[in-house]
């Protein structure tokens, strides 16, 4: 089965999206196959999500812990939402506002008397904020990056991700699924791949990645990790507090855990909390990017998700999956039906375009 399919990154998910549209799957459902539930409706012309599933709709009896554990939970699909951006945090103006805030001083330099750094907890990691809550707009024609910011992460915070990638599924445990889910043969290529738990530390761990390379930020050493974990974040916040006032620099901390808000502030560290929603609409507003960066978290984090009507399954997780593919942020496509074969088919010849043109540009 996966010897057919088409790799293709996350940002060449573009591409499958721009075919759907030009062939009139505009609108279009991604449903969950092991349960049978629908997800979300994507309107793409009018750039939004419409019929997004309520928590009953997870509500399914499973005897094992396994498939209880494993399959898609309501709070998979909000993590997802989330984190792709298309439902935002509940004191998103806030947040943007302190960054850009951060940023105009750092290029002032009649008041920049110290550099201003971000630090970020591990939340913050599976959030994906450095990657995908910018560009921010600063300007008519000025936009924020991320490489405007200074960025640390904490030695600990790498290890409480990496301690999260340990877990693969096992011939029983596949043949369990199997035998009580649906989509027996995509279930199939999970033999020896990552579970959910390591998939989501994985999706963190590229995150992580992203800020040391892309960003040059700097790992904030520490000399132990602790068992416990609020005792883990005691040491962030004070790994994160020595390495300002050694550097003599301003940071702020930014985390989504209140307690991690105490902990910063009683080492004198400055926080900026985001603030998680509690409600999941109906329908939302969502833009192109942020629906691409949503397709590409439900296929990680769920492993697959089908476009049912137009006969296209994206895997994000299969046995054989190594770090470069982890890196490169691929996916898999495969068609379930002939229309789904025409449609991957163009998408690929889209998507090699864009490899040359990039390639040109590099050089």
């Amino acid at each position: 089965m996966l010897e057919d399919a088409s790799a293709i990154t996350c940002s060449e998910i573009t591409a499958l999206l721009n075919v759907l549209n030009r062939k009139g799957w505009g609108r279009f459902d991604l449903t969950y196959e092991p349960t049978g539930v629908k997800l979300l409706t994507v309107n793409l012309p009018r750039e939004e999500i419409i019929n997004i599933a309520t928590d009953n709709s997870f509500r399914i009896q499973l005897k094992e812990d396994l498939l209880r554990r494993e399959v898609a939970h309501f709070s998979d699909l909000k993590e997802a939402l989330i984190s792709s951006g298309c439902l935002p945090y509940t004191n998103y103006g806030e947040v943007v506002e302190n960054l850009k805030e951060i940023y105009m001083i750092s290029r002032d330099r009649r008041e920049v008397l110290r550099e201003k750094y971000l630090a970020i907890d591990t939340n913050v990691a599976y959030l994906h904020l450095p990657s995908r809550l910018f560009p921010l707009q600063h300007s008519p024609k000025r936009y924020i990056f991320p490489e405007d910011y200074k960025w640390v992460v904490s030695e600990i915070v790498w290890r409480e991700v990496d301690s999260s990638i340990q877990e693969k599924y096992t011939p029983r445990e596949v043949e369990r699924m199997r035998r009580h889910l649906r989509g027996d043969k995509y279930l199939h290529g999970l033999l020896n791949a990552s579970t959910k738990r390591s998939r989501k530390a994985k999706s963190a761990l590229w995150e992580l990645n992203f800020i040391r390379s892309k960003l040059n930020g700097f790992k904030v050493p520490s000399a132990t990790y602790e068992r416990d974990k609020e005792a883990r974040d005691i040491s962030i916040a004070r790994a994160y507090s020595h390495f300002a006032r050694e550097r003599d620099v301003d940071l702020l901390l930014i985390t989504a855990d209140k307690d991690m808000e105490y902990h910063a502030r009683a080492e004198g560290l400055p926080t900026l909390l985001l603030k998680m929603p509690h409600e999941v609409p109906r329908r939302l507003k969502c833009g192109f990017r942020a629906i691409k960066n949503l397709v590409f978290e439900l296929s990680t984090s769920l492993a697959f998700i089908h476009f049912k009507d137009a006969g296209i399954v994206i895997m994000g997780e299969w046995a054989g999956k190594g770090y470069r593919e982890l890196m490169d942020q691929e996916v898999l496509l495969l068609s379930e039906t002939r229309e789904g074969r025409e449609i991957i088919e163009e998408v690929n010849r889209e998507a090699k375009i864009a490899r040359v043109v990039e390639d040109m540009l590099e050089s």
